[in-house]
């Protein structure tokens, strides 16, 4: 009966498609996904590729939605890709153009195509590194052409979304006082103190320091960028050049931070070569220079989160000093940093107090940190034809160098704690105490620690074929590559290597067979165990092609299916040599302890036993894809279904072996790492694109979804009780969170009394306010064995994301928007907003703690102790992380091209304005756009034009 509607439903629609041919035929003339495709080592059809691929046609998004970032919102454009994950698998390679780099020096103006690949059969062949996805982008490349030449100019602002809401000095120190009076303890401030501060007649005396105030920082930022792209070439010799420079400011307004800034500087270049109709060449450089100025010791967004309101202004009057008190008007004046002629550097007598970060800005000196990257590529290819028709020879070669170091100049500087007196004029200064340090500039500069050297080849060579034969159509690929990153202080270099070969048969682009199979190579397994096959087959049909399919509703539509076990050691990542020497045993000695020799001071033990058959892990996947275009080219749909399983994940669990292969102190164990967990991964993804035009308005409009889910197939739970399987990790979520269900607030000492005891969460006994929990195995306390799993974080991307893009254009004018959406997840309050307690700075979320006199407040009983028994993981904490985000709005206008016919110069002009992260709607919005201890999140506004020469 459903196949029966099934078929009545597609006859209605091939009826129906009659018609509405008619009225989308001026929508789109062609089919416009019947595309090339760039991949590793060839290019294809995009209906060529049997499912778990999307493309992306970079060029025509970067002329209506101007960004920096090469991957910006990748998740309104195509399925399966949430922002953080390709198919729920978070580790995704980037390889652009052939080598593996990363994406972020990027830029849409300089990419040609995105390729995603997220299906096991779109990714066996480029070995173990890209056994969790591949991003593969093709920048531009020049054509054979006149030279051409665009310029295009940006400048913007970043307007800051909200500031983290802190208390004022006398609501802090009111508060504070209610925290001690929950704790049974004496108020600490008196009111005399608070209507002082709260008064602000003095606030050198009594400060109230807002991080966020006007004269300390702007509301805004500027970005501002130019780029220039020059291309062309003849039938010789084809080149591309872009040239980017960036320059980005800061928020502060004061001493040297004033100027903190960053720079880039970015040059690529490319030149493809035709020696002649066999052989030709690429050779493609890129370079960026990256500067980053700053004050040193300068973590301004970390101070504004704990630095007090009450404790010091940074700055106080010298003509706040009694006018008397020479010997005190004598020591400031020996300072190096009299600020604006009239300010000196305040302290406490506090030891961690007599520095400060706004001393630092006007005293402690500056910072650059320097960034470089290099790099080089070559190819040759030789058609062989002349030899074997259809035969092609490829061989490859990169280089990248990235070092990253920073200098600094090292000075120190004296502040000075103040005596204050009311000589009956009013409170002055009549003492000064200056700290240890002494004001000392060097005007020497230094390299500071943590400065790094990344070395990375790579190479490839390999051999192509692709002939037909009438209505059979065979193409193979037989192929080495590998790669190797070198980075300095690291031990062990990270390399892989692989060796794979690819055979495509289809007959008459009607029936299509994909095989894949290549030979993973991994140092980090023993050795007669380092190499494995990995193996892919994918069936597909061109339904479309079929002659008994006459339907014209139909423009395209093909299915496909694949199966595919992928070895990769991308997941071994245990141990101190990041997944190195797993297999071996390893016996180490230390001091103080049992000493072998008659070496009393060390004893040796084993901390890690030997596994030889330690073995690659697997990803086994089955998947299905469907492709239709729909309505005269006008509708285009692709659909994937997967369902993915690591297997042999490295662990060493504890049911593996007996409790005598561990040892007490001196702790020793010859328990070794095997190949025990397994998860799963399972999902859909969709996208949909619709272009029509409504007389002079022409529309697209693109949806893109990606659903999936996660679980703990297979893991050790032997030592959880068989009466606690809420504890068992086997099941659940790879994201889970875990913590305590919460009952509410305990309402009195005979509440806590006849509760389960809390105590082994710490904080002490607990108080009316405090929070209490489920006792789920009922043994009468709450600890580690009450907990379960209360939802998902979402860490590989929300577990439904969607991503939209519409395009509306009218004559000259064309309008962008871009929005994405994450659902499903479970978000958690536990930064410190909300987890206030002990010297901590108070936000405005102790306004509603729980107090005898509000005892329905939203949040617990604030304390000056460590609040651990409130400050637990639970549901009280949880919240459904739902958001949907207007991540982009651009106005693009094209200056006629009639205006430019006589000009021999100038030959385009487009002008545009756009929004980035303009509005956020979901129920915790606020909780979204709250940054703590670090910069606030901005809405960006952009003005640019573009000129072509």
């Amino acid at each position: 009966m459903k196949s029966n509607k099934l078929l009545s439903l597609i006859a209605a629609l091939c009826v129906a498609s009659g018609a509405n041919a008619q009225d989308v035929a001026d929508s789109t003339t062609s089919n416009p996904w019947d595309k090339n495709v760039h991949l590793f080592f060839q290019d294809k059809n995009y209906y060529e590729i049997l499912g778990g691929a999307s493309v992306i046609d970079m060029q025509e998004i970067a002329e209506k939605n101007y960004t920096t970032s090469a991957v910006d919102n990748l998740q309104a454009y195509v399925g399966g890709f949430n922002g953080n994950s390709l198919w729920g698998i978070d580790g995704a390679l980037c390889i652009v153009d052939g080598y593996p780099r990363s994406y972020y020096n990027l830029r849409p103006e300089e990419i040609e195509q995105i390729t995603v690949l997220k299906g096991a059969q779109a990714v066996a062949i480029y070995g173990s590194r890209g056994a969790n996805g591949v991003i593969l982008i093709t920048t531009k490349r020049g054509q054979n052409h006149p030279i051409k030449v665009s310029v295009r100019a940006n400048s913007g602002f970043d307007v800051a979304k909200s500031y983290t809401d802190y208390l004022n000095s006398a609501d802090y120190m009111t508060w504070y006082n209610q925290a001690l009076v929950n704790d049974g303890k004496d108020k600490k401030y008196k009111d005399e103190e608070i209507a002082a501060a709260a008064s602000g007649e003095n606030p050198y005396l009594y400060p109230d320091v807002d991080f966020y105030d006007s004269k300390y920082i702007r509301k805004w930022k500027n970005t501002s960028n130019i780029d220039a792209e020059i291309e062309g070439g003849n039938d010789f010799a084809t080149f591309y050049t872009n040239i980017f420079f960036n320059r980005n400011t800061d928020y502060y307004k004061f001493g040297d931070a004033a100027d903190n800034g960053n720079s880039t500087l970015a040059i690529r270049g490319n030149v493809d070569m035709k020696f002649n109709d066999r052989i030709t060449a690429q050779v493609d450089t890129y370079t960026n220079m990256y500067n980053v100025d700053g004050v040193r010791d300068f973590d301004y967004w970390k101070s504004a989160s704990s630095l007090r309101p009450n404790r010091i202004n940074p700055l106080v009057p010298i003509d706040m000093i009694d006018p008397s008190a020479t010997e005190v008007l004598e020591l400031v004046k020996k300072s190096n940093n009299i600020i604006d002629g009239k300010y000196f550097l305040n302290a406490t007598n506090i030891k961690a107090e007599q520095t400060n970060v706004f001393a630092n800005a006007y005293a402690a000196g500056t910072t650059r940190s320097n960034t470089r990257d290099f790099q080089f590529n070559t190819k040759i290819n030789f058609d062989l034809g002349n030899l074997v028709q259809g035969l092609a020879f490829h061989t490859h070669f990169g280089m990248q160098f990235e070092t990253y170091y920073s200098t600094y100049f090292t000075n120190s500087y004296a502040t000075y704690i103040p005596t204050w007196e009311d000589l009956g004029n009013g409170m002055v200064i009549t003492k000064l105490k200056q700290s240890d340090t002494q004001d000392k500039v060097t005007g020497k500069q230094s390299i500071a620690d943590g400065s790094s050297n990344t070395r990375t080849f790579a190479a490839s060579t390999y051999f192509d074929y692709k002939r037909s034969f009438g209505q059979h159509n065979v193409s193979a690929i037989a192929s080495v590559n590998g790669f190797q990153i070198v980075t300095a202080g690291t031990y062990h270099r990270y390399s892989n290597t692989n060796a794979g070969f690819s055979a495509s048969y289809n007959y008459a682009q009607r029936y299509y067979l994909d095989a894949v199979g290549s030979i993973a190579y991994s140092a980090k397994l023993a050795e007669g165990n380092r190499a494995h096959l990995t193996k892919s087959v994918s069936a597909g049909w061109n339904i479309k092609n079929e002659d008994f399919f006459n339907c014209d509703f139909f423009n395209a539509l093909t299915i496909s299916a694949s199966v595919s076990d992928i070895n990769e050691d991308i997941d071994i990542t245990q141990g101190s040599y990041n997944g190195y020497y797993l297999y071996q045993g390893v016996w180490d000695n230390t001091k103080y302890g049992y000493g072998w020799g008659g070496d009393a001071a060390k004893f040796t033990f084993a901390s890690q036993g030997a596994n030889p058959d330690l073995d690659f892990v697997h990803r086994k996947e089955m998947s299905a894809t469907v492709k239709a275009v729909m309505l005269n080219n006008s509708l285009a749909v692709e659909a994937s279904i997967w369902k993915s399983k690591k297997e042999g994940l490295v662990d060493k669990p504890s049911e593996f072996y007996p409790s005598y292969m561990s040892t007490g102190y001196p702790n020793s164990t010859f328990v070794s790492y095997v190949n025990y967990n397994d998860n799963g991964y399972k999902g859909y993804d969709f996208s949909v694109n619709y272009r029509k035009s409504f007389g002079e308005v022409n529309m697209q409009l693109g949806v893109n979804g990606t659903y999936y889910g996660t679980e703990k197939l297979k893991r050790d739970d032997s030592s959880v009780d068989e009466n606690e399987p809420w504890r068992k990790s086997t099941g659940t979520y790879l994201d889970g969170v875990w913590g305590y269900k919460c009952l509410g607030y305990f309402t009195s000492d005979d509440d806590v009394e006849n509760s389960p005891d809390q105590t082994s969460l710490g904080g002490g006994t607990p108080q009316a306010g405090d929070l209490k929990y489920v006792d789920l195995n009922g043994d009468g306390k709450i600890d580690e064995h009450d907990k379960t799993e209360l939802g998902r974080y979402g860490w590989y991307g929300a577990p439904f994301t969607l991503g939209v893009n519409f395009t509306a254009a009218y004559k000259d004018f064309t309008l962008f928007i871009l929005a994405t959406g994450g659902f499903g997840a479970t978000g958690v309050k536990d930064n410190e907003y909300y987890w206030v307690n002990g010297e901590d700075k108070y936000t405005a979320a102790v306004l509603d703690t729980w107090t005898e006199d509000n005892p329905k407040a939203k949040y617990p009983r604030l304390t000056t102790g460590n609040g651990q028994n409130n400050y637990q993981i639970s549901d009280f904490w949880t919240f459904k992380a739902n958001r949907f985000d207007i991540a982009k709005v651009q106005l693009t206008y094209n200056f006629p091209a009639s205006m430019f016919e006589n000009n021999r110069i100038l030959h385009g002009c487009q002008v545009y304005v756009s929004g980035s992260n303009l509005f956020t709607f979901g129920k915790e919005r606020e909780h979204y756009e709250l940054s703590i201890g670090n910069a606030p999140q901005t809405r960006f506004y952009n003005l640019g034009v573009k000129l072509t020469f």
